[in-house]
């Protein structure tokens, strides 16, 4: 990826000083043999230096060292590279935390993802050389986007997510949400490539509609018309609005108003929105919530 793109401030760097960091950075990759390489390995490089300068802007001030001289931009680059390693031990940490007790339902490309491939992460990342290349193609989608992350920035925010996923799962009996999957794909061991947390929040959100308890994460056919009642003649904003407000409810009384929660599941309510809308329109309810 060229990190290029995405520092806003590259002009503030002067050429000389990156190109004596990309120098550098050339013979240690050649272990000292040579300063001559390829175009393409010479970009790589220029794109690492580039992500620990954009990594830089990332630490907090407090943390920030600086000299009594003018910091120059191998100052910056270096600090930003040992943050780099800063957040690849931060990240391993919080993976440690989600396997300890993480379930997979039996989703295959959950339980691929996180568990043979994160690993690789740890395995494979290199901080100096290639630290904008996380490596995985993290297949399992999260509730929220990584858009235009790299690097171990894309890990970290990736494992946040399936944390927070993580907390509002775990607040569900397997058996209940394995029940809904199979309703939603009878083979879903093998082929369900969605995520798992959005399935679960909007049929907690239906059982709510529906007056039943949330745990149940169960639908009935005699409840679409309630839930098509509910939305019907309503406005894509009024949808929306009414899916955060319950979203909020669920957070409030089953999560102690986990703020950080909150914020990761109101993530989907705008994807929720759009399909509650079309499926009212083309009566399709029952493929949202299979009985």
């Amino acid at each position: 990826m060229d990190m290029r793109n995405n520092l806003t401030d590259i002009k503030s760097f002067e050429m000389g000083e990156l190109l004596s960091i990309v120098s550098d950075l050339s013979k240690k990759y050649t272990s000292m043999e040579s300063s001559s390489i390829t175009y393409d390995k010479a970009r790589m490089l220029m794109d690492s230096v580039l992500y620990c300068l954009d990594e830089y802007n990332k630490i907090p001030e407090e943390d920030r060292e600086y000299t009594d001289e003018k910091m120059n931009t191998k100052n910056l680059y270096e600090q930003g590279l040992q943050y780099v390693y800063k957040k690849v031990l931060k990240s391993k940490e919080l993976y440690e935390e989600i396997i300890r007790d993480f379930h997979s339902y039996n989703c295959r490309n959950y339980y691929d993802t996180i568990i043979n491939g994160i690993p690789n992460f740890f395995l494979w990342y290199d901080p100096v050389f290639k630290p904008q290349d996380h490596i995985l193609t993290l297949d399992y989608p999260t509730i929220k986007p990584l858009s235009n992350l790299c690097g171990v920035d894309a890990i970290y925010q990736y494992l946040c997510s399936i944390k927070s996923e993580w907390q509002f799962l775990n607040a569900f009996p397997d058996e209940t949400i394995m029940a809904l999957l199979h309703r939603m794909m009878p083979d879903y061991e093998e082929l369900f490539l969605d995520n798992v947390c959005s399935q679960v929040l909007r049929n907690a959100i239906a059982c709510m509609i529906v007056e039943k308890p949330l745990g149940m994460l169960k639908i009935e056919a005699d409840d679409l018309e309630i839930i098509k009642s509910f939305f019907n003649l309503k406005s894509r904003e009024s949808i929306n609005s009414s899916i955060q407000m319950m979203t909020k409810q669920i957070v409030k009384h089953g999560f102690c108003s986990n703020a950080l929660l909150l914020d990761y599941l109101l993530l989907d309510s705008e994807d929720f929105t759009i399909l509650l809308e079309n499926a009212i329109k083309y009566d399709t309810l029952e493929y949202i919530f299979p009985q």
